[in-house]
């Protein structure tokens, strides 16, 4: 009898002992079975975190994952070197957001400009053509008056501008194709000589296309006369 009574007291301190136990790592029921592994009890699992605020003490960059493990969130940043071929913008705060190289211009050397988040060089400035074409009678290469007047007027607008022009000749149909490139090189050089005579010749070169190029395709004298001309084409 006394035999059955301690064995029964033995069984009931064993069965008091491991009911005291709780759950075997990594099962939980509470945050206290995970303290020992600096862990929370998350779904009846210790893991590495259950809110954001677990993972923020160890990295302002980090966050909870859906599997109760701290990861990084998407693009946040300590500093340049977090971000490959970006910058880090912070805006004053401890932690910032990967990004391109700049935001605006004022991010960027002189110099350059910003465009799609890059530094880059601005593009070329277009220039304009300052100059009109001049137009010649048939078979001749002397510049008419208003020809003269259009080409003072073009030696002016080049020498402010200070870009470089070539001026093409060109011819109607009519006449050999060996006839017509040489009355188109003679109507581009009347029209450089007497523009050099004002001043603008270092910005000039010349071509002859000779009946190559016409504006106007058909075999009229409205469309000839369009054709006689001496171009100006900006280089």
């Amino acid at each position: 009898m006394k035999r059955f009574a301690l064995v029964a007291l033995l069984t009931g301190i064993v069965a008091l002992a491991l009911s005291g136990c709780g759950p075997t790592y990594p099962n939980c029921d509470n945050d206290e079975h995970c303290k020992e592994h600096n862990e929370f009890c998350v779904n009846g699992a210790c893991k590495q975190c259950a809110m954001d605020e677990h993972c923020n003490a160890m990295d302002k960059c980090l966050m909870c994952g859906h599997t109760g493990s701290c990861v990084t969130r998407s693009g946040c940043c300590h500093s340049d070197l977090d971000c490959p071929g970006g910058k880090c913008w912070k805006d004053g705060a401890e932690v910032g957001q990967c990004g391109g190289q700049c935001r605006g211009a004022g991010d960027c050397p002189e110099g350059m400009e910003c465009r799609g988040g890059s530094c880059v060089a601005p593009p070329p400035p277009v220039v304009t053509s300052c100059a009109k074409d001049v137009y010649f009678d048939f078979n001749e290469y002397v510049l008419t008056s208003g020809a003269q007047k259009d080409l003072k007027a073009n030696a002016a607008c080049m020498k402010e501008q200070g870009q470089r022009y070539r001026i093409e000749g060109h011819c109607d149909e009519r006449g050999t194709e060996e006839y017509n490139l040489a009355l188109g090189e003679r109507r581009a050089r009347a029209a450089k000589t007497f523009m050099s005579d004002r001043g603008a010749g270092n910005n000039l070169s010349t071509i002859s296309y000779g009946e190559e190029k016409p504006v106007c395709g058909g075999s009229t004298e409205s469309c000839w006369s369009q054709n006689r001309r001496a171009e100006f084409t900006v280089e």
